[in-house]
């Protein structure tokens, strides 16, 4: 077992270490869990120093410094070399057990899929070239396009080569993405038909569903303040995740049951269940979307992963959205009304920047009711993040309170900016006079960023 990292700073003369972190708004505000985990990494740190230079004991310093007024606020603790080893054997042999643990788990997982015998005997017309093409797809790593008929059985026919090549190419992780619930459950069924037809199957299967359709208190914020679920979540989410690895088996009502037996939020129980599945079944968002967990979660760990994409003609319009935004002048307008005030100033800035984006066309000759241009008005996109800069910082220093009807609002401003962030030759900008909403279409490769305007009714968008 190797354990590496780099420190932020030393200094040898007063032998004080330091990590620093950066935060926005109010320092009291950052989560105990989070200034927990930001020691423990620094006490790691403290004691490869000191293992490295035969220090006795070393000055530890979590320095959190603030990005909007550049200030620092360390915190420093004396720690002898000592303690610090025990800290840090301690976090070794909890590693370890997991470690083992795992390992154990996909000797036993691989040693299963490599006897696997397609369940359903006799193939349907069709369906053994339709395995072959899947498993040879997935062995020799290449993409593959598949179009069947109606009744074939193309789930199963495509889970279980997958499935079986697992052990072939060294393959950590399964993801099978829909674009719609049936779709999920069809998987599923998939899944339990193999798992029934070879009792003992050592295979974790995890179901991902929507938060909207996880969640327990929807009166409630999510945060660990008002939520039952979120307090003390971490404390009890060990015990959560060792059942949880029992049972195997985690769609909908098995992950739920887990989570409510230990008291802890199942839409993030869920999410960390991904760390340890073989199978994880969800919609197509959780590995396409700019934001996709799964895809995030696979270049940080170094997965080895084989992609399912069920329906895969629903993929292009679902992409088109995903990496699209669309903003209108008349919603930031009456969004306005809504912000507490201190937001107000700065929605009032990206209100006059749309002002002058309209006298700038209305100037042109001849005025263009639309027209494509270069790249997203940058004037205009300063105010905006700096409105979601502001914004942030209010939600930070208030998350106690519960948020406004105008999240919804920041969320679309968000996706927009970080749209304009990426723009480049595979990106459009335009700038609409007349209509009052977003039209068009969306090119695969592109994205689009539209700006709608007439009167009040000025908008900008991109798909």
């Amino acid at each position: 077992m190797r354990v590496s990292g780099r420190a932020d700073g030393y200094d040898p003369a007063t032998n004080v270490l330091e990590e620093v972190k950066t935060f926005r708004g109010s320092l009291t505000a950052i989560a105990p869990n989070h200034s927990a985990l930001h020691w423990a990494q620094l006490k790691v740190y403290g004691w490869l120093m000191c293992q490295s230079r035969a220090l006795p004991h070393i000055t530890l310093s979590l320095v959190y410094f603030d990005v909007v007024d550049q200030t620092e606020h360390p915190m420093n603790e004396d720690w002898s070399a000592a303690d610090l080893q025990v800290f840090f054997d301690a976090l070794c042999a909890r590693f370890l057990v997991w470690a083992q643990s795992e390992q154990g788990h996909r000797r036993i997982r691989d040693a299963a899929l490599q006897a696997l015998e397609f369940p359903q005997l006799p193939f349907r017309p069709g369906q053994r070239d339709l395995a072959g093409g899947v498993y040879k797809a997935c062995v020799q790593s290449r993409t593959l396009l598949v179009q069947a008929p109606t009744g074939i059985g193309k789930t199963i026919g495509t889970m279980f080569p997958a499935l079986r090549a697992m052990p072939e190419r060294g393959i950590d992780k399964l993801f099978f993405l829909t674009a719609k619930t049936p779709g999920r459950g069809v998987a599923l069924e998939a899944l339990h038909t193999v798992r029934g037809a070879h009792r003992g199957l050592a295979l974790r299967v995890l179901e991902l569903v929507a938060k909207d359709k996880s969640c327990e208190h929807k009166d409630k914020a999510c945060h660990g303040q008002p939520c039952p679920l979120a307090q003390g979540f971490y404390d009890r989410l060990p015990q959560a995740r060792r059942s949880a690895v029992q049972r195997g088996w985690l769609d909908q009502q098995s992950l739920r049951t887990v989570a409510l037996e230990h008291a802890v939020c199942p839409y993030y129980l869920g999410h960390e269940m991904v760390r340890w599945a073989d199978v994880v079944v969800g919609d197509y968002n959780y590995y396409f979307d700019r934001s996709a967990m799964l895809y995030g979660l696979t270049q940080l760990n170094g997965w080895r992963v084989s992609v399912l994409v069920d329906e895969a003609h629903n993929l292009y319009s679902r992409a088109c959205s995903m990496y699209s935004a669309d903003l209108s002048r008349a919603e930031t307008a009456a969004v306005r009304a809504e912000l507490p005030g201190v937001l107000r100033r700065p929605a009032d800035e990206v209100l006059n920047q749309w002002d002058v984006l309209v006298m700038e066309v209305q100037r042109s000759e001849p005025v263009q009711a639309w027209s494509l241009l270069k790249e997203p008005p940058e004037a205009w996109l300063r105010s905006l993040q700096r409105f979601n800069s502001a914004v942030g910082e209010y939600l930070n220093d208030h998350a106690a309170d519960a948020p406004g009807a105008w999240l919804p609002f920041f969320f679309k401003t968000l996706a927009f900016a970080t749209l304009a962030e990426g723009f480049g030759e595979h990106s459009l900008c335009e700038f609409n006079l007349a209509t009052r909403t977003v039209t068009g279409t969306a090119s695969a490769r592109a994205s689009q960023f539209e700006l709608l305007a007439d009167g009040d009714e000025s908008a900008m968008g991109a798909w």
